[in-house]
């Protein structure tokens, strides 16, 4: 194997980056941003997080649509991309002072995120599926590192100096550009199955044929449950990173480096966990079972992580929160493409996680954090039990 495609097999396993620094990094800094708009809710202050993730589930669900036409030109679509991406990640660091910029250069990020994940997901096929374990590990490690050395940039120059990360945008556009990908890689194998499938790349009458395949009632009833996991899992899950660092000042912690810990652990024990999808799904026999037992722990975790009154209770509730609720994500996903994998079927998953995103500091909205971590929680638990019951 020569470099070019050791490159092309690292931007795969980082291709996730991009992603979770636009819904994360600045989890950690949530105090220090609060002091920096005084006249804004804590609310409007998560929406600086959050925001991204509005773009990303419209864009994201578009571009799969039009995936197999655009795949041969990945590099013409990603590298400026990724470009752009780090340009508008990083621009804020000059006018943090205003909340309104930031929102604004925020917003433009996700719309940059949704183009850069479907085509990372379309590079990885479903011969090479264990990739996804690598990314989301891969994802994990670097997400904990950036968290730690976020919090120490708070805490010693500024949060505003966090929008520094989102230059990783360039390394990737850098392996984009130099890393081969064509002989044996995933664009050959995703070529070759959609000929087999369908003759020829889906055209825009195949696309519309392929929706009102889905909409059959039997397509119906073995989606919606799924797609309400996927947005009600998100949905409450979200909050953690969101929440942390208003928690930890209930007890005490102010400072962001024990803020970003905290974070981080959570993200690093959601991607590991996904190494151990196979054998969790062979122990419960099934992927629904999967979704149930994750949904109840993962709900009676946040409800401890709501009640901890000491600093070492939280690291040890946000991380059996993120153990847990990374087997829930790995699991939807392979539950989706096993009744359906189609560009739609994936596209509205991923509307389904990046929009609950965006409305958890709508929907979770309470002056005290402590309950609007116990009910994003109980709201798990609860469906948890409805989906036994369904």
């Amino acid at each position: 194997m020569n470099y070019k495609k050791i490159l092309a097999y690292c931007y795969l396993l980082f291709s996730g980056i991009p992603t979770a620094l636009a819904s994360s990094l600045l989890a950690s800094a949530m105090q220090q941003m609060k002091k920096q708009y005084p006249d804004k809710s804590i609310g409007q202050v998560k929406q600086i997080n959050s925001i991204p993730s509005l773009l990303l589930s419209i864009a994201a669900p578009i571009f799969m649509l039009f995936m197999n036409k655009l795949t041969g030109k990945f590099k013409l679509v990603l590298i400026p991309s990724l470009i752009l991406y780090s340009i508008i990640g990083t621009i804020p660091i000059l006018f943090y002072k205003s909340y309104t910029s930031v929102i604004v250069c925020r917003v433009f990020l996700g719309l940059f995120c949704g183009i850069t994940e479907p085509f990372s997901l379309k590079l990885i096929s479903k011969k090479s599926v264990s990739l996804f374990g690598y990314r989301a590990t891969t994802m994990s490690f670097v997400a904990l590192i950036f968290n730690l050395t976020g919090g120490l940039i708070v805490d010693t120059a500024g949060w505003q100096y966090l929008f520094l990360f989102y230059s990783f945008g360039v390394v990737l556009a850098l392996l984009v550009g130099i890393g081969d990908f064509n002989s044996g890689s995933y664009i050959e194998i995703q070529q070759k199955q959609s000929t087999v499938q369908s003759g020829q790349p889906d055209t825009v009458e195949q696309i519309t044929v392929k929706l009102q395949n889905i909409e059959q009632k039997s397509q119906i009833k073995k989606f919606i449950p799924v797609y309400l996991t996927s947005f009600i899992s998100q949905l409450s899950y979200y909050i953690l990173p969101q929440s942390i660092s208003m928690k930890l000042k209930q007890i005490g912690v102010t400072d962001a480096l024990r803020c970003g810990v905290a974070s981080g652990l959570s993200m690093f024990f959601n991607g590991l966990a996904s190494l151990f999808l196979k054998q969790m799904q062979g122990f419960l026999k099934s992927k629904r079972n999967v979704s149930i037992f994750c949904l109840l722990t993962t709900g009676l975790s946040m409800c401890g992580f709501a009640f901890s009154n000491n600093y070492g209770l939280v690291l040890f509730t946000v991380s059996i929160s993120g153990l847990f609720m990374g087997n829930q994500l790995a699991n939807i996903n392979s539950w989706v493409c096993t009744i359906k994998s189609t560009p739609l079927t994936l596209g509205l998953n991923s509307f389904c996680t990046f929009f609950s995103h965006f409305l958890t500091s709508y929907l979770f909205c309470f002056k005290d954090e402590q309950w609007n971590i116990m009910t994003a929680g109980l709201v798990q638990f609860v469906w948890g039990i409805i989906l036994v019951l369904l």
